[in-house]
């Protein structure tokens, strides 16, 4: 499992990131075992990504086309998460709160 970084917006329809940092025998397989998955909350703020959506599931590269367009006042929070094509996810790492601790991530399961 590994955190995904440098989530960026590739074009205005596709995100893309930074393969997963580790060697693929780190993440449990080989290096074409590599799986992603791209996760969508939505709000007026950062949102609780236990209630996001699952915009790619099994990704085998680094993007993921995107043509949400979230409502007026609102926004789309965006997280990925790296792991092998076994039954293993990875984290999507902590937010920080106003006092500067950590604040896991949780997110629905990817079919």
């Amino acid at each position: 499992m590994a955190e995904i970084t440098g989530v960026v917006w590739n074009t205005k329809t596709e995100i893309s990131w930074s393969a997963a940092t580790g060697s693929a025998a780190e993440l449990g397989g080989t290096p074409n075992s590599i799986r992603y998955d791209t996760i969508r909350a939505n709000g007026p703020e950062p949102a609780d990504f236990a209630l996001g959506e699952c915009v790619e599931t099994d990704g085998t590269d680094t993007t993921t086309p995107e043509l949400f367009v979230p409502g007026v006042g609102n926004a789309a929070f965006y997280l990925v998460r790296g792991g092998n094509s076994c039954p293993s996810e990875g984290p999507l790492g902590s937010g920080i709160d106003e006092n500067g601790a950590p604040i896991p991530r949780n997110s629905p399961a990817c079919p």
